[in-house]
């Protein structure tokens, strides 16, 4: 991920395997899906679940949803309205399973900043009705 500049990043903890990184959200450029991928190591999860094995997106850090490259082609750090569209990503939030905090991509240590709460926000950072979610993102 080092030929990407600093950009804001939504995340969800660090990262199990190296211990380092936080977990940002990412939209695939392809299938438009999100993944979370550590931004230290590059693993890569198809969601939220980190305790189950990791993605081998290879060198092209592929899409476990469509294996497209999460480096390029379109794909970035998710963002309010992507994560808010994502039902997987509605849920967990909503069960307390995970909690988005705001941070600066490559710099773990700037990532305390705040968390990010369903009910924070404008009308259009509300989360959508079950029949707005995009399936399987």
């Amino acid at each position: 991920m080092s030929n990407e500049t600093r950009s804001l990043m939504h995340y969800i903890g660090f990262c199990p395997i190296c211990k380092t990184g936080p977990l940002g959200l990412r939209t695939c450029g392809n299938c438009r899906k999100l993944a979370v991928l550590c931004d230290e190591c590059d693993a890569v999860w198809p969601d939220y679940q980190t305790n189950q094995p990791r993605h081998r997106g290879g060198e092209s850090l592929g899409c476990p949803h469509c294996n497209a490259s999460l480096v390029g082609g379109g794909s970035h750090w998710a963002i309010a309205n992507e994560l808010a569209n994502c039902d997987w990503v509605r849920r967990a939030v909503s069960q307390g399973d995970m909690a988005i905090r705001e941070g600066q991509a490559f710099a773990p240590e700037a990532n305390f900043v705040e968390e990010i709460s369903p009910e924070r926000g404008n009308s259009s950072d509300k989360l959508p009705d079950d029949d707005e979610l995009l399936p399987g993102c």
